[in-house]
């Protein structure tokens, strides 16, 4: 019997698994993991916004050597509706392109209507893209961003 599921080209895309990551991590960063496993609740919709998010943070480092990132995994995420826009706060994980550690990123992003009056397109407008400093044990129960 055909698995109803598609595979190959057409599998569906997802992110690995918190623990399969665990092995490629830093001592700070396992330090971080929460031990619930408590994450995002949708990863589809997570990580639109990281892909947003690394789109702008690599545009902006064209120069800096090894700055490109991709995306490894959403972590935690919190949204609010502002003025009737959608305004998102993200951690996540992104591994650089050219040595290969995974660091820990946070984002603001919100979202605008298009100019051109498609609906259901809403345009990203990414505020703040950084890599949180894992040296910076202070930070371990707030945010280093704020």
């Amino acid at each position: 019997m055909a698995s109803a599921w598609p595979t190959g080209a057409y599998a569906p895309s997802t992110s690995p698994s918190v623990f399969d990551l665990l092995p490629q991590l830093s001592a700070e960063e396992k330090a971080r993991f929460p031990p619930t496993g408590i994450g995002c609740t949708s990863e589809a919709t997570s990580m639109s916004t990281v892909h947003d998010a690394l789109r702008h943070y690599n545009a902006g480092h064209p120069f800096v050597q090894g700055a490109e990132f991709d995306a490894v995994k959403p972590l935690k995420e919190d949204s609010v509706y502002f003025k009737g826009r959608p305004w998102v706060h993200i951690n996540f994980w992104a591994r650089s392109c050219s040595s290969k550690n995974i660091k820990r990123f946070f984002a603001e992003v919100h979202y605008e209507p298009p100019t051109d009056g498609r609906p259901f397109s809403l345009l990203p407008v990414v505020e703040a893209c950084i890599i949180l400093d894992e040296s910076s044990s202070q930070h371990r129960s707030s945010c280093a961003f704020c």
